[in-house]
């Protein structure tokens, strides 16, 4: 079941700034508080090419969720400061550098090859805003 009424912004994509590849076809943005608090928890899968953006936040925690997620760290423009792979349930993570937070599917990471240093961009409806 999809909680897409909880998200402000539909339909945008991540896309590698130098090469224009797209990266994730389906990202949302937790911008307001209840899509704050519920974020990924209940879900029982993550699809390949889904993700959630944080904005304003430097920290997360998978506490009271049942999948295993990617972390992306994000500074203001988009470019990538630090990635975590495959965090269970029930951890914490933080980057205090970070302005904000992606969560993708577990594996993600890897089969994008994101890395530290790696510049992003929003693209759609909606990605102007943020």
């Amino acid at each position: 079941m999809k909680r897409l009424s909880l998200f402000i912004y539909h339909s945008m994509h991540l896309i590698e700034k130098h090469s224009r590849r797209c990266l994730l076809e389906d990202l949302h943005c937790a911008g307001n508080i209840s899509s704050r608090l519920i974020g990924l928890i209940g879900r029982r899968s993550v699809p390949g090419g889904y993700g959630l953006y944080f904005p304003r936040c430097n920290s997360i925690h998978t506490c009271f969720m049942g999948v295993i997620i990617d972390i992306i760290y994000i500074d203001t423009r988009w470019k990538v400061i630090k990635t975590v792979r495959e965090m269970k349930p029930w951890r914490f993570s933080c980057c205090r550098a970070a302005s904000g937070v992606i969560e993708t599917a577990a594996g993600w990471i890897e089969r994008q090859g994101v890395v530290p240093g790696m510049e992003l961009e929003p693209a759609g409806s909606g990605a102007e805003r943020l």
